[in-house]
């Protein structure tokens, strides 16, 4: 499902880095951030895959992939992650 994830935000040309990170430095697992107008997330390292997964299906169910082919394993864990997120996170714009 990662490899998938990664590959759909590949499509829509947003980066996606794995970092371990520093709990000292940063608290959290990774998340959406924007680097010279382009979008990319990034992902600790160090977590686990299952935290790698909805840190990368809750970034992209901010974007526009509608229009985008998505097994429906990975339509059902969008859907879920646009819903947990409804209410404090807006919608960005499409990319392409």
């Amino acid at each position: 499902m990662l490899r998938e994830l990664e590959k759909l935000a590949r499509r829509l040309g947003i980066r996606v880095r794995h970092e371990p990170f520093d709990p000292r430095v940063i608290e959290g697992k990774g998340g959406l951030c924007w680097v010279h107008g382009r979008p990319m997330v990034m992902l600790d390292g160090g977590a686990p895959i299952l935290d790698k997964i909805g840190v990368l299906a809750e970034a992209l169910a901010r974007f526009d992939i509608v229009p985008l082919y998505l097994p429906p394993a990975m339509r059902r864990e969008k859907q879920l992650s646009a819903l947990r997120f409804q209410s404090s996170a807006k919608k960005v714009p499409s990319l392409g």
